[in-house]
């Protein structure tokens, strides 16, 4: 079978997981600056779901389905990364059993740490601090779409 040459975009997978008093789980990788949701980026012939699931092994040791998709966030090219889809999951509350069993993938991060958003928004790299933002002031149960982090209203009543 031949496979068309159409362009690609890098697609990148992030979960949104809490602990029993709504602390966010963050990462600190080891490859970039700043801290993120636990995630990274689908591989080649990998569904985000099946992508995300892998992450959270590979990073903390966590076997974990995501629950829903909270948003679509379309990042337009920026510093050394080219332009693509961000897609944020609903990774549900932990419970401490499952917390106590996280363990860090040293190879992928430094550590990892728990915040109440407000906290979280300032250590954030911009971009999911923006998309996490725009995701908690237009809270809804339908997902999302956005561009660079900005609510886009795709309603045309």
């Amino acid at each position: 079978m031949k496979v068309l040459n159409f362009p690609t975009k890098r697609v990148a997978v992030g979960a949104l997981i809490r602990d029993q008093a709504s602390r966010l789980l963050l990462v600190k990788p080891v490859y970039r600056e700043g801290w993120l949701l636990p995630g990274g980026v689908v591989d080649s012939d990998e569904s985000p779901r099946s992508g995300l699931c892998r992450e959270l092994r590979e990073e903390l040791g966590l076997i974990l389905e995501p629950q829903e998709l909270l948003c679509v966030d379309y990042v337009s090219a920026h510093d050394n990364f080219a332009d693509g889809l961000h897609l944020l999951f609903n990774g549900g509350v932990l419970s401490d059993d499952l917390i106590r069993e996280l363990t860090v993938c040293d190879s992928e991060l430094h550590t990892l740490q728990w915040l109440v958003v407000e906290e979280a928004m300032n250590i954030l790299i911009p971009s999911l601090a923006r998309r996490l933002r725009c995701l908690l002031m237009n809270a809804t149960d339908q997902v999302l779409y956005m561009e660079n982090g900005e609510y886009v209203n795709l309603s045309h009543s």
